[in-house]
């Protein structure tokens, strides 16, 4: 076991005063735990990489007082809103070594968690809706000069905050809530390499040091432009330069060249085939049209037809579009069509479905429908070079699927978490529940219809 007791930097974020000034804390058994700006110990977990507390109930006063706790100094109305939860913040003491024994015991000192994040010994006092953004802060210590924590957007902003921020510090990441990371994660919209909410936080929340940024540590705590400082610039591997444009191009004559670029069947059928796309809002926004969700979310009906068709036609430019080659000519939302109602996964009327019609060039694919199910991404072998990945020897054809458009034109248009986002695009709805008489079919959140 290596046992680290770097002096603390005199800066540290709060600019802490001297335990002497600090306030009487309301809490039972106060005394047994180290308080708000006194030292505090937790042990660095190479296998996690996080800092946790260290085990052992004969030395209480290694670890800050856990729970809420009350400034005594504030008049008793306001207390409540003035409770507080402690972290251990040791993030700036270390020196980044790897613990041949797998852990490292640290030296810190006991910060308001609001100022400096939470760890993993207490998640559970974050509220659910509470704003949080990832930060750079600078430190005065030369082996360790930045620090990434994630902290709560309230403080950041507050100009009369206590936490210390110093005008070197700078935002990295701006979050939103717990529950709108759960919301987005369940939409798709959070990057494939995080599965759950959990390993999302798990790489935002935990402090991370500058010594722990560079590309060769063992256990390298971000990646390029999530580190601060000079590490931000660094990468394991030099990026190449994409070979083509970051966005879709707006022009049809030029989707169409570029798709045969590719080895596969130029598309030589009309289609014309309608698919069913659901937007969701919030609870308030169901008497909107489609017009009216989409003027409210800084956009245009012609802006989302053609988003829509670029947005297909630049991800099947190397022909990923299983056996059946396909070029999209247009998309028209009908927006005078009946609607069918959307409710969200707390049954609340937040949105509808609208049925829009696609037509274009194809290759034998009249009876088969514009996107499969989002459960179903059907592939076929190819030794197409466009379809080979590089350092594959070969490849795969893949279809398209509507969960691989509706994020993207989400996010080109900007739509995301407004009136007019997309939640769901589906080739086809036979089979569908037929409604009795005096019942009204909906739409539920996982895509299935219910009658009410």
């Amino acid at each position: 076991m290596v046992k680290q007791t770097t002096p603390l930097p005199k800066a540290l974020l709060l600019a802490a005063a001297t335990v002497a000034s600090l306030p009487a804390l309301a809490s039972a058994g106060a005394r047994d735990y180290a308080q708000l700006g006194q030292p505090c110990m937790q042990r660095y977990d190479a296998s996690a990489k996080a800092y946790k507390d260290i085990s052992s109930l004969w030395k209480r006063s290694d670890k800050c007082q856990p729970g809420l706790l009350s400034n005594s100094t504030v008049p008793a109305p306001t207390q409540e809103e003035s409770r507080f939860a402690l972290t251990c913040f040791v993030a700036p003491n270390d020196t980044g070594m790897d613990p041949r024994s797998g852990s490292m015991d640290l030296e810190g000192t006991c910060l308001k968690s609001t100022c400096v994040g939470v760890n993993d010994n207490n998640l559970d006092i974050l509220p659910e809706d509470k704003e949080r953004v990832t930060i750079c802060h600078r430190t005065e210590n030369e082996l360790n000069p930045w620090v990434r924590m994630t902290v709560d957007k309230q403080a950041w902003s507050d100009s009369n905050n206590d936490c210390g921020f110093t005008t070197e510090d700078y935002i990295v990441k701006e979050h939103g809530s717990r529950n709108q990371i759960e919301d987005q994660m369940n939409k798709g919209l959070i990057s494939a390499d995080f599965t759950t909410t959990q390993e999302y936080w798990e790489y935002w929340e935990r402090a991370c040091p500058f010594v722990r940024q560079a590309p060769e540590h063992p256990h390298r705590c971000c990646q390029g432009p999530d580190c601060c400082g000079d590490a931000a610039t660094l990468q394991q591997e030099p990026e190449e330069e994409p070979e083509e444009p970051a966005s879709p191009s707006s022009s049809f004559e030029s989707q169409y060249e570029r798709k045969l670029e590719g080895c596969l069947p130029n598309p030589q059928d009309p289609f014309t085939q309608d698919v069913y796309v659901t937007f969701m809002g919030e609870p308030g926004q169901e008497g909107m049209t489609l017009e009216e969700r989409v003027t409210a979310s800084g956009t245009t009906i012609e802006a989302l037809q053609d988003n829509f068709k670029n947005v297909y036609n630049y991800q099947g430019k190397g022909g990923q579009c299983v056996f059946f080659q396909r070029l999209v000519e247009s998309v028209t939302f009908d927006t005078t069509g009946p609607l069918v109602p959307a409710i969200n996964k707390d049954y609340l009327l937040t949105g509808f479905r609208v049925k829009a019609t696609v037509t274009g060039w194809c290759t034998g694919c009249t009876n088969h429908f514009f996107v499969p199910s989002d459960s179903c991404r059907d592939v076929d072998p190819s030794d197409c070079p466009s379809c080979i990945p590089d350092g594959a020897e070969t490849g795969e054809i893949v279809q398209i699927a509507g969960k691989d458009l509706y994020p993207q034109i989400n996010q080109s248009l900007n739509t995301g978490g407004k009136a007019a986002e997309i939640f769901r695009i589906q080739g086809d709805v036979d089979g569908e529940a037929d409604c009795g008489s005096g019942e009204l079919k909906y739409l539920e959140s996982t895509g299935e219809v219910v009658c009410l």
